[in-house]
C-alpha cells in the first residue's frame, strides 16, 4: 500500500500458475519442440562452423596472422557489446510485457528510441576504436593497426545484428532470433 508501481512491473510479482497436464495445449507444446530443435541445431552447428573456421584460418594464416585477426574480432565483439547500450536485454524482457499488455505505442517509442541509442552508440565506441588504432600505429608503427580499423569500423553493423536478434527473440519469432 502506497507504494506507486507501473503496469509492466505488476504482473512479475504475480506467482504463476501451471496448468495441469489435461490443460495444456499439444499445439504449442509442439510449436515449443520445434522452436527449441532449431534453436539447439543452429548453436550446434554454428559452434561446428566456428571450430572448422579456426583450424582453417589457422593453417592459411599462420600464428602471427591469426592472432591478429583473433585480436580484431575480440575488439569489434567488445565495441559493439558496449555500443549496444543494454538495450538487447532491455528489449528481450520490455517487448513481451508491452504486448500483452497492449501497449503498442509504448512498444513503437521503445523501438524507435533503442535503434537510435544503438547507433549513436555504437558509432561514438566505432570512433573510440578508429582513435585507439590510430593512437596504437603512431606508438607502435606496423601493419597490424589496419585490422583494428576495419573491425572498429564493424562495430555498428554487428551492434544493431545483436539488437535486432534480441528484438525478434522479444517478439518470440525464434528462426530470425538465432
Amino acid at each position: 500500500p502506497g507504494v506507486n508501481r507501473s503496469r509492466r512491473s505488476m504482473h512479475c510479482g504475480q506467482p504463476m500458475i501451471r496448468p495441469s497436464s489435461a490443460e495444456v495445449d499439444r499445439p504449442s507444446v509442439r510449436s515449443l519442440l520445434r522452436g527449441s530443435t532449431l534453436v539447439f541445431s543452429c548453436r550446434v552447428i554454428g559452434a561446428l562452423a566456428t571450430f572448422a573456421t579456426h583450424v582453417m584460418l589457422a593453417r592459411w594464416l599462420g600464428a602471427e596472422a591469426l592472432g591478429v585477426y583473433v585480436v580484431a574480432f575480440s575488439w569489434c565483439l567488445l565495441l559493439s557489446a558496449m555500443g549496444e547500450l543494454g538495450f538487447g536485454s532491455a528489449a528481450i524482457r520490455f517487448i513481451p510485457g508491452a504486448r500483452a499488455d497492449g501497449d503498442m505505442g509504448w512498444l513503437r517509442g521503445f523501438l524507435r528510441s533503442s535503434y537510435a541509442a544503438v547507433a549513436i552508440g555504437s558509432t561514438g565506441f566505432c570512433l573510440l576504436g578508429i582513435i585507439a588504432a590510430l593512437v596504437f600505429d603512431t606508438l607502435q608503427p606496423t601493419t597490424s593497426h589496419i585490422p583494428l580499423l576495419v573491425a572498429s569500423l564493424m562495430v555498428p553493423f554487428l551492434a544493431f545484428l545483436h539488437l535486432f536478434a534480441s528484438v525478434a527473440n522479444g517478439f518470440g519469432w525464434i528462426g530470425p532470433a538465432f
